[in-house]
């Protein structure tokens, strides 16, 4: 059989070569390879790990280059079999945290197709965070060649793992659908192709494997991370790599041919990563600045093998840093109250003040209370009696868990702060339902809104989430994480007095020096890029109920009508319009188990109108109760759910019968206002005619009265622009209710 021989360059980088043996083949990756006893077809995947085809039975490794060796009499170079998730290795005795002989195999070894060598060549550096390997190598045993273009499978398996299927990468035709580049030649940040690939152009098989930072800085190549200090393999570091080689796939500044290489390593990482965690089910944990990198490339090796729809679940599969941020819903924001609780955050918890000098202050805090979250910046606020308020300008102690802390606040309210006295921390401005945050922890007791809390700074997400969207990959479970940097990269936000740090990361070259490249994307391109925060609205149930007594509950199984509402409501806020045949009244609905509010309405000689509005969590009750002043005819109900908007105003209409009988509901509107309109009419025949709300949701025939409701978004603006609903037929008298949301 014929057989190819590739040598990949030092980091496994692509390039071929060709040869034969007539009884012997050699394997080759970077610098590494394997010999076999057979003649036998072997190459190289796109992305450097080498294949040997072995249709059946088994053949025998012989030998590799560079061996396993000791240093200090401690093996290194050594190989593992089939290795799967775990924390234990057989590659490096060196680093005694996982180290497990029982992991270790050595030459000769039989194999057969489905097996996988893996192997590194090892590096000086003892245990250190920069890496202790050079560059990894794995050898896959096929049964057949792949097909051109494949790129390997994950190289670490996974318990149950019953193939090891390569995967078919068109690079080409994928970057060649991404449009025109975005002009970078003013960016005077932009790292160079050989400074972005002198970090990139690793083979990097093992992040997947064990999710702590003891392992994946160890173990990743030496320097593979990128900075010119210390700490070269931290999260921080691969994040600005990462995060720059995939803007570079939109910047002028580079050759299609370099596009190509850069695209090629970001898949390879991305499939390494995510098959492997996918596969035995495990995620990141949230830290500091260790598990924020991995989107980037993971979202590519989703888009380019195939596998899109994944995205939608991406950041819930893999977690890590990309949930330290959080939404607040209504029961996060009364935990921010005051209060004595040990599961509620521990910021807003009552203190006593212990000592009281001038403007420092000494206080209690509680048993396990994490001592690395801040309240600099805070407001200090006296609990009960008189009113005192004084703003925190620093922390003068950190305090260990039960032993207090010491505060250092701009002046003392009057009266003075006192001995014995209370008071609790709060934010300068008040939490609401749909506001993000951030924790290192995610939501919980450690949370603190200050600007100084430790880490919070270490989130540096802007040009991944400018490369996201830039690459069409942003996945549809990171709004949270998306919502909070903008928030953090906007000025004097949340608050002038309590301005968050922007995310922006920098990029170190080996060289020396920093490059802030994603100052210069957010500053020149976000406002291009990131999709505009305008207001939404969904629909989630329509349709109505005839003679019936003073209360009502609609829910999934009680349908609405032509929609019928969702099994487990979505959490957000939902805006409920009601119509009852008059002279009833609503005297109270209530959303998912929250009482909303009235907005708005419009009582007519036909019908009175509603708007409620409710902020709700999701899952609690799942149903929509109105309650009425006595028993009716007829009851209809629209209900959505609105993002990032707010009531504005409504008009409210009642037209007596007419042939036909038109309503009008002008209002002035902006592009990017959402419409919700309620329209009732007593007809038994003849469909409605909307002119300007041109979304109709739904439209449900009960008899005596029939019902509309429409909504509109992206409105193009007028002053006034002008809705109408109009009827046909001669028996029509209308009720309507259109309210704004901006």
């Amino acid at each position: 059989m014929r057989k190819r021989l590739y040598n990949f360059g030092q980091f496994g980088r692509f390039g071929s070569g060709g040869g034969s043996a007539p009884s012997t083949t050699t394997a080759i990756q970077g610098n590494v390879s394997v010999v076999f006893d057979s003649a036998v077809t072997t190459g190289n995947y796109i992305d450097g790990p080498a294949y040997i085809v072995v249709p059946t039975g088994t053949i025998t490794a012989t030998s590799k280059t560079p061996a396993q060796t000791t240093v200090s009499t401690k093996i290194v170079n050594g190989t593992q079999k089939n290795p799967v998730v775990e924390a234990k290795q057989g590659y490096d005795e060196r680093d005694a945290n996982f180290w497990d002989a029982s992991r270790n195999v050595t030459f000769p070894m039989s194999v057969t197709a489905g097996d996988i060598l893996v192997m590194p060549i090892y590096n000086s550096y003892v245990l250190s965070t920069d890496g202790i390997v050079s560059e990894w190598a794995s050898f896959h045993i096929v049964a057949s060649e792949p097909a051109a273009n494949s790129m390997s499978p994950a190289a670490i398996g996974w318990t149950g793992r019953t193939s090891n299927t390569p995967y078919v990468i068109d690079t080409a035709t994928w970057l060649a659908a991404l449009g025109s580049d975005y002009d970078t030649s003013a960016h005077t940040d932009a790292p160079t192709y050989a400074e972005i690939m002198s970090r990139l152009d690793f083979y990097n098989p093992i992040m997947g494997q064990h999710q702590s930072y003891n392992w994946y800085q160890v173990f990743s190549p030496a320097d593979s991370g990128g900075s010119n200090s210390s700490l070269q393999n931290f999260g921080l570091n691969y994040s600005a790599t990462f995060s720059a080689a995939g803007a570079a796939l939109r910047s002028t500044e580079y050759t299609d041919s370099e596009k190509t290489a850069i695209l090629k390593r970001l898949v390879s990482i991305g499939v390494q990563i995510y098959d492997t965690m996918k596969g035995e089910g495990t995620a990141f944990g949230k830290d500091g600045g260790h598990w924020g990198f991995y989107i980037v490339p993971v979202a590519l090796a989703l888009e380019l093998t195939g596998r899109s729809a994944s995205l939608a679940t991406l950041v819930a599969d893999l977690s890590g840093n990309y949930e330290q941020m959080f939404r607040f819903d209504a029961a996060r924001v009364t935990a921010m109250s005051p209060h004595s609780l040990a599961a509620n955050p521990y910021v807003s918890r009552i203190r006593t003040l212990s000592a009281v000098a001038t403007n420092n202050i000494e206080m209690d805090d509680f048993a396990l209370e994490p001592y690395w979250y801040h309240v600099t910046g805070l407001n200090m606020v006296r609990n009960g009696g008189s009113a005192g308020t004084a703003v925190v300008n620093s922390m003068a102690s950190e305090h260990t868990a039960g032993g207090g802390f010491e505060v250092v606040i701009d002046a003392q309210p009057s009266p003075a702060f006192v001995d014995t006295e209370s008071a609790v921390f709060e934010a300068p401005y008040t939490h609401a339902v749909g506001d993000v945050d951030w924790a290192l922890n995610g939501w919980g007791v450690s949370y603190s809104p200050s600007a100084t809390a430790t880490y919070r700074d270490q989130s540096k997400g802007s040009l991944e989430l400018l490369t996201l969207y830039m690459l069409d990959v942003f996945p549809d479970d990171a709004d949270i994480w998306r919502d909070y940097i903008i928030q953090a990269n906007t000025v004097n936000s949340p608050t002038a007095t309590l301005d968050w740090p922007s995310h922006h990361g920098t990029f170190y070259p080996f060289t020396g020096g920093a490059l802030n490249w994603a100052t210069e994307w957010w500053s020149d391109y976000s406002t291009d890029i990131l999709p505009a925060n305008d207001p939404a609205v969904t629909i989630q149930g329509v349709g109505g109920t005839t003679s019936y007594s003073s209360s009502h509950t609609y829910s999934s199984s009680s349908k609405v009508g032509s929609v019928a509402l969702p099994a487990t409501f979505p959490a957000g806020k939902w805006v409920v319009m009601v119509s009852i045949d008059e002279p009833k009244t609503i005297t109270s609905v209530t959303i998912d188990g929250v009482a909303a509010t009235l907005k708005a309405s419009h009582l007519g000689s036909v019908d009175n109108s509603y708007c409620y509005e409710a902020d709700i969590t999701g899952g609690v009750s799942d149903d929509i109760v109105v309650a009425t002043s006595g028993s009716v005819s007829t009851l209809c109900v629209a209900a959505w759910l609105v993002e990032n908007a707010s009531y504005v105003g409504n008009v409210g209409v009642d037209v007596a019968f007419g042939n036909p009988t038109v309503a009008t509901l002008d209002m002035n509107t902006t592009a990017t206002d959402a419409l919700m309109c309620l329209a009732t009419y007593a007809d038994t025949a003849g469909a409605p005619t909307w002119a300007g709300l041109v979304e109709t949701s739904g439209n449900d025939d009960m008899g005596a009265r029939r019902m509309v409701s429409a909504d509109l978004t992206g409105a193009t603006g007028g002053t006034p622009e002008a809705f109408e609903l109009s009827v046909a037929s001669n028996n029509a008298g209308i009720n309507a209710l259109n309210v704004l949301y901006g």
